[in-house]
């Protein structure tokens, strides 16, 4: 599942994990944090953080937060399934952009979900939001268990909503057994949007990043058939936007060393790739991005 699963990134990011993901929560797998275990990121500009977790299997655990070496908040985790906005722009930390901020698991166990970066009310950017598994098709992101663990903190927010959506290979390859016709492809990846249209409340918009096309036969179609059912139906759905992967190198068969062996998974030179073409096509400058996180 690699790089799925690794939460350290090179712009910042440290932890001291072992015990590796746990069943349940929104995804499937959640982070397994043990006693002294902890996430941490740089603070930037943050104002505001929040991290979350499972609302039953972590009960009970012991959590705290430290901005730099001065702890700023603790609690045990409970049924509200997070620790709450947690102010690190007291005094002392307002100006502080290069603070590390630290979430710790002190007691118990916490199965940790994802955490967020606020700046003036708003945010930043995920702090780590974990929810690795594989073999994950468009129904599987619409049940209520994973919906009720991602929805609340979405809705506790005002504001317009990006939901972005990295699915569809799964649903096209035989590797899963979950793979579609195209026509039933797009009726699943339709009755996921609506899901989620129902439950994310205020202004929204969905954007989902057409899959990379594979380096192996696919059992009903071909890749090309499956992307032209995806254009007309966003053409017809304004709600839906595409990030075009497809009319990158990763929708040509030029791709080999961008696969691992399989042909299926993409390895981290192709992940690399992805991310750039969906960088590009929001807008995202990429570099900029790498610069300020890093700096």
């Amino acid at each position: 599942m690699e790089p799925y699963q690794v939460l350290t990134s090179k712009y910042g990011w440290t932890d001291s994990l072992e015990d590796g993901f746990a069943k349940g929560g929104a995804c499937g797998n959640l982070v397994n944090m043990g006693n002294e275990h902890w996430i941490a990121a740089l603070g930037r500009s943050s104002s505001t953080v929040k991290f979350a977790f499972h609302p039953v299997l972590s009960e009970g655990g012991r959590w705290q937060v430290s901005v730099g070496d001065k702890v700023v908040a603790s609690g045990v985790a409970d049924g509200a399934g997070s620790t709450g906005d947690i102010d690190v722009a007291v005094s002392g930390f307002g100006g502080a952009a290069r603070r590390r901020i630290k979430f710790e698991c002190v007691g118990g166990r916490i199965l940790y979900q994802h955490g967020e970066l606020f700046t003036r009310g708003k945010i930043d950017v995920p702090f780590v939001w974990c929810a690795p598994e594989g073999s994950q098709g468009f129904s599987d992101f619409a049940t209520e268990e994973r919906m009720s663990s991602i929805v609340p903190h979405v809705n506790a927010r005002s504001g317009k909503t990006l939901i972005f959506i990295s699915l569809g290979t799964n649903n096209f390859i035989s590797a899963a057994s979950k793979h579609r016709i195209p026509d039933e492809y797009v009726l699943e990846l339709d009755a996921c949007l609506r899901q989620w249209d129902a439950a994310v409340q205020g202004d929204k918009q969905f954007v989902l990043a057409i899959p990379p096309k594979p380096r192996v036969q696919l059992p009903y179609a071909p890749y090309e058939t499956y992307v032209n059912k995806t254009l007309e139906y966003a053409k017809s759905n304004p709600w839906l936007s595409l990030i075009r992967t497809d009319m990158s190198i990763l929708g040509t068969d030029s791709t080999q060393d961008l696969y691992s062996a399989d042909g299926i998974h993409l390895n981290e030179k192709g992940h690399e790739a992805w991310a750039a073409v969906i960088c590009q096509q929001l807008g995202v400058r990429l570099n900029d991005f790498r610069a300020r996180l890093s700096a």
